[in-house]
């Protein structure tokens, strides 16, 4: 099975940009043997190549090469990218941009398909809420409606789309790159202050303008 990676980024003059990794296809951390990105018709800044799905959570590393030098240029990043460890599947896209370790995965309508085929089959529900529901309640059951055993042909269309539900599994549409261990991501506060309110406690920490960014969130 094979995706599609997107990347955006603006390289410099005489510079290409490789995908390199310790797959065999990716070059096995050998930059001279990296899989080449090649820039999308009719765009000047988005580079794309098609490539086998690889071990989940394995790491990989965006590289800008000088074509006439050989010399390399990093990804500016603590850390090397990992793949996703879900999400992935047949024709499925993945998109990110250089330096960003945000990643975004479209389903390939072959996904799509075969997530909606598969949830249509009961056998396929066993240990879910759903079912326990359906098995303790029967035809008082809240899912009533799901326990007629049918299946969707195989040349049904399946018709995709902003705001249209095919049902099957939760599909990955956005991940990131967990470049630190908890532990190292842990700030503890000394300067705090709290207050007894009744039946809670409220907690002041001073937080420097700046800082978070805005869609940042300190959570307890």
């Amino acid at each position: 099975m094979t995706l599609n990676l997107e990347v955006s980024c603006e390289l410099q003059p005489g510079e290409i940009l490789v995908l390199s990794g310790p797959d065999s296809v990716l070059g096995e951390w050998d930059v001279s043997r990296a899989l080449h990105l090649g820039l999308q018709e009719g765009s000047q800044s988005i580079w794309a190549c098609t490539l086998p799905i690889p071990a989940s959570n394995s790491e990989f590393k965006l590289v800008a090469v000088k074509v006439q030098s050989g010399e390399v240029r990093q990804e500016p990043l603590d850390a090397a990218r990992r793949w996703p460890s879900q999400g992935l599947g047949e024709g499925c896209t993945l998109r990110t941009a250089w330096g960003e370790t945000r990643m975004i995965i479209q389903a390939s309508m072959a996904q799509i398909e075969a997530s909606a085929r598969a949830t249509r089959k009961l056998d396929e529900r066993r240990g879910s809420a759903l079912q326990n529901n359906v098995d303790n309640k029967g035809d008082n059951a809240y899912y009533y409606a799901h326990t007629r055993q049918f299946e969707v042909p195989e040349d049904a269309k399946v018709i995709t789309g902003p705001g249209l539900i095919t049902g099957g599994q939760p599909v990955l549409i956005e991940c990131g790159t967990k470049n630190a261990d908890a532990e190292e991501r842990v700030e503890w506060l000394k300067d705090y202050s709290w207050a007894d309110s009744g039946n809670k406690v409220k907690v002041y920490v001073p937080v420097p303008e700046g800082v978070l960014p805005l869609e940042e969130q300190i959570v307890w």
